[in-house]
């Protein structure tokens, strides 16, 4: 079992496959599309194997089936779909116009979206309506020292509108479409917000990715636009917002790194008695609680759940 550490180092991998997965997409470039987006799905699986309570193993599993049906998707329009967009490096379709073939994925990718929506939101039902299930006892694996639910419920809401309107997307439902993005833009906003707020007790790490999971969306609701009100011409300006977001990613990234040096340094030096204060020491100490309290090893949580 991979500890609290391996496991965020996990997820940070796994966002950064499927952000450049839907960056390629984006660009039509499927020498980079297919093998990214094969990694997000595995890394996600791998995601799933490591989760310890029922509630966390579900919302991932929604997840799961979410970025499989972003995949047909994705590939049914890279091999079979008629590419008129402003950008289009690969040459798509790289196997020619099909339309029954697309058609066909498009009834997979609507069974995926369906059932991630479906695990989505029983999920959101079990977790914040449901006050008299025990969550920690039910554990899947049944351990002791399983972490408690790491994601709160506008979190939930934010996932399920989001695929909704993926969903509408995939229909050319316009109305639908745009209904969800314009409610799960706000509902970003409000994450950044919440966590700007609560950054000097929890860090900048929940503030940095809700950050980036606006220009994420951002960027895909302008691609959305584009294909089903301006004949697909508005990739260049998704490509820009999606950069905007690998900035903040990128930044993120280094933040987190900076973090997990100080806490190795910290404990190195806390492993060699010193008769003066170490530097090293004094600098781990400031950044200690917080990537623990992030973190939340398995084994500093035995025996908190009951």
């Amino acid at each position: 079992m991979v500890n609290g550490r391996g496991i965020y180092a996990l997820e940070e991998v796994q966002i950064l496959s499927w952000l450049l997965k839907d960056f390629s997409w984006l660009l039509l470039y499927p020498e980079l599309s297919f093998p990214l987006g094969i990694a997000a799905v595995c890394l996600q699986g791998g995601l799933i194997y490591h989760k310890r309570q029922l509630s966390d193993v579900a919302h991932e599993v929604g997840v799961l089936l979410w970025i499989a049906g972003n995949f047909i998707w994705m590939a049914a329009e890279t091999m079979y779909d008629d590419a008129d967009a402003d950008i289009n490096l690969g040459g798509a379709p790289v196997i020619g116009v099909n339309h029954g073939e697309y058609k066909r994925l498009s009834r997979a990718t609507t069974v995926f979206f369906v059932s991630s929506l479906a695990v989505l939101f029983l999920d959101l039902i079990y977790v914040n309506f449901i006050p008299t299930v025990k969550r920690n006892v039910s554990s899947l694996r049944m351990d002791e020292d399983a972490p408690e639910e790491t994601m709160n419920m506008p979190e939930r809401v934010y996932a399920i509108l989001w695929v909704s309107k993926d969903l509408a997307w995939l229909h050319q439902g316009r109305l639908v479409a745009c209904l969800a993005a314009a409610l799960a833009i706000t509902l970003g906003g409000f994450l950044i917000a919440t966590a700007y707020s609560h950054r000097f007790h929890d860090g900048n790490t929940n503030f940095l990715l809700a950050i980036v999971s606006e220009f994420w969306l951002l960027a895909m609701t302008v691609w959305m636009l584009g294909e089903l009100f301006g004949d697909d011409q508005q990739r260049s300006l998704a490509a820009v917002v999606f950069c905007c977001g690998f900035i903040a990613y990128v930044y993120f990234l280094v933040t987190e790194s900076k973090l997990r040096r100080a806490l190795s340094l910290k404990q190195t030096c806390a492993s060699r008695p010193a008769k003066h204060p170490s530097p090293a020491n004094e600098i781990g100490e400031k950044v200690e609680t917080k990537w623990e309290k992030r973190v939340e090893d398995e084994e500093s949580l035995l025996g908190s759940q009951r």
